[in-house]
């Protein structure tokens, strides 16, 4: 139950927000515990309130008396000058973060509104923000703000309607669509891998006029035109990627993984377990080199599913023989002899 001096207290606040709603919003509340008598003093509220408006000068004068300001000295919220604006910068992390310029300023002409289509993919829009981080312009891409709409500064912003991805493995370049068209790649998805370039293209309109922005990327990925599983899916990275493989992992995992919740369906835990291992898989082939992604997700697997096997005091080699001959592959583990304890110096007769 609300004490009468909490309630008091809200009403402090309330009144510092908004006075002329102090009464109702305490009646309201102070009502429905039983309380208004002792929180409420209309005469003293009352006379306290005008005090404070008259001291402001915002005293109302009686319906009907308030003069209106002729039409030549009211000036339309247009042409009149403004100190500074607020937008919320574009981020697909789920960060809100806000942005504070001056609209007439020359920080107002780097910006750019996001203006993509609803349909373009998460996995899309996240190459774009790595590609705008890496050419320094991460922070000048805005959200669409409706409530500007019809300001003049605002429509006269860069608006980015249409992006594509170009892909370049082996000298030859693909393009990827946003969103996805049947017809990239003759439809066929990307393999995972490395890539020789990524390049994010945009198309930026301003006060009518269409130009092309380039910029580099690290990372592309191609689920296809109907968003495939990971399975299917192409992840590539360029060589001087930043990404390190557990964080391109729990990318892939945030993106792709959507457990099954049918009655013959293993646990959550265990269905996501399983498709971090395949996820890792496909980390280390797109940031490594094939024979080192190979080492790379060996030791993963044998880690997280064999660690609890592998004695604490000896080493473990692993040999694995690929069939030859019509000879089955097999695997041979030999365990290494224990490690030989350092001896004591009073083994070694050092007494000094």
């Amino acid at each position: 139950m609300t004490t009468a001096p909490t309630a008091a207290k809200a009403l402090t606040r309330i009144r510092s927000q908004r006075p002329g709603a102090a009464i109702r919003a305490v009646r309201r509340t102070a009502a429905g515990h039983g309380e208004l008598e002792p929180l409420i003093d209309d005469n003293a509220i009352g006379a306290r309130e005008q005090t404070a408006k008259r001291a402001m000068g915002r005293r109302r004068p009686p319906v009907g008396t308030r003069a209106r300001t002729p039409a030549s000295r009211r000036q339309d919220r247009r042409t009149m000058p403004q100190e500074a604006a607020t937008l919320t910068i574009w981020d697909t992390t789920g960060r809100f973060r806000r942005r504070q310029f001056d609209p007439a300023g020359a920080e107002a002409n780097k910006l750019l509104v996001v203006d993509l289509p609803a349909t373009v993919a998460e996995h899309d829009r996240i190459a774009l923000q790595r590609a705008a981080a890496r050419h320094g312009i991460a922070e000048d891409l805005v959200r669409e703000d409706p409530n500007l709409d019809g300001e003049p500064w605002y429509d006269g912003l860069g608006r980015i309607e249409r992006m594509r991805i170009n892909v370049a493995i082996d000298d030859e370049t693909t393009t990827l669509t946003c969103p996805r068209d049947h017809t990239d790649n003759k439809g066929e998805l990307l393999p995972s891998g490395r890539a020789e370039r990524i390049t994010v293209r945009l198309d930026i309109r301003r006060a009518g006029t269409v130009t092309t922005l380039d910029l580099p990327s690290d990372l592309a990925i191609d689920a296809g035109e109907h968003e495939m599983d990971l399975e299917d899916a192409g992840v590539v990275a360029t060589a001087d990627s930043e990404l390190k493989i557990p964080e391109l992992q729990s990318l892939l995992e945030e993106i792709f993984f959507s457990p099954a919740d049918d009655d013959r369906a293993d646990s959550v835990d265990t269905q996501r377990h399983v498709f971090g291992m395949a996820a890792h898989v496909v980390a280390c082939e797109a940031l490594l080199e094939p024979d080192r992604a190979i080492e790379e997700a060996i030791g993963y697997a044998v880690e997280q599913e064999l660690a609890d096997l592998l004695p604490e005091d000896r080493g473990v080699d692993i040999r694995y023989h690929p069939g030859a001959g019509g000879e089955s592959a097999r695997i041979e583990v030999e365990l290494q002899p224990p490690a030989t304890p350092e001896p004591t110096r009073s083994e070694t007769g050092d007494t000094g």
